[in-house]
């Protein structure tokens, strides 16, 4: 069983829009943020993604449960 503080982050890529990236708890985590910005630069084909709840100590964060959405000809 994992313990820690749950969140939640979304993604979601509409046509003519950039990614829109939701994470909760505001600030607190911005290292998620900042990575899944990453991610989906480098992968633009990404427009979609759940990953919830994720479960964070202050040594690491795992993600429980993913999902992620792709189109190749987005």
């Amino acid at each position: 069983m994992l313990t820690g503080l749950e969140l939640f982050v979304g993604v979601k890529k509409e046509k003519g829009f950039n990614h829109t990236i939701v994470c909760g708890l505001g600030g607190v985590f911005i290292e998620i943020i900042q990575r899944v910005s990453a991610l989906v630069e480098v992968a633009p084909e990404i427009v979609g993604m759940d990953m919830n709840p994720l479960i964070g100590t202050k040594k690491e964060i795992k993600a429980v449960d993913v999902r992620i959405r792709i189109e190749k000809d987005f």
